[in-house]
């Protein structure tokens, strides 16, 4: 039920015209995807009793950085490749379309680049191919459980009613 509290609640940010990212940035669905994840990581820790609501103060921590750091600016480069440069010398002059050109020709960095979310800046582009994708903007909220899985008791073992 909170899982879908929580999607109800980004999908009615998302109609109401609250969402800061850059639309046609192209982030918004990627940060969406990342964001429910890690979301759904801790109300299921603290649903099963594996941590307190301190996780979502995390969240909030984690998810803010990786706005801060990844999805304003790849959004506010985008927004700027559209709307900030001549459409007849983009090809020629922009970094992302001249990497686009290349994937043209070669394949294998093709392959690589359909794997990795793109940005004007190169050296951040060269960043997020490093760590793949949406694996840039995610985070492992399960490291922040502050107890133990309880043991599962198998049915039909020995010694267990």
């Amino acid at each position: 039920m909170l899982l879908i509290c929580a999607i109800h609640c980004k999908l009615h940010s998302i109609h109401s015209g609250e969402v800061l990212t850059v639309v046609s940035g192209g982030m918004g669905l990627t940060g969406g995807f990342a964001d429910i994840g890690g979301l759904y990581d801790c109300l299921i820790g603290m649903h099963q009793g594996l941590a307190d609501d301190s996780i979502l103060d995390k969240y909030d921590e984690m998810r803010r950085e990786r706005y801060k750091n990844f999805i304003d600016p790849i959004s506010t480069s985008n927004f700027k490749r559209l709307w900030q440069q001549d459409p007849d010398t983009a090809v020629e002059n922009d970094e992302f379309f001249k990497i686009v050109k290349k994937a043209e020709t070669d394949k294998e960095f093709a392959h690589q680049m359909a794997m990795v979310s793109c940005n004007l800046d190169l050296e951040l582009f060269k960043l997020i191919h490093l760590v793949q994708g949406i694996h840039a903007i995610s985070h492992d909220f399960t490291q922040y459980y502050n107890k133990p899985a309880p043991e599962q008791k198998v049915a039909g073992a020995i010694g267990v009613a």
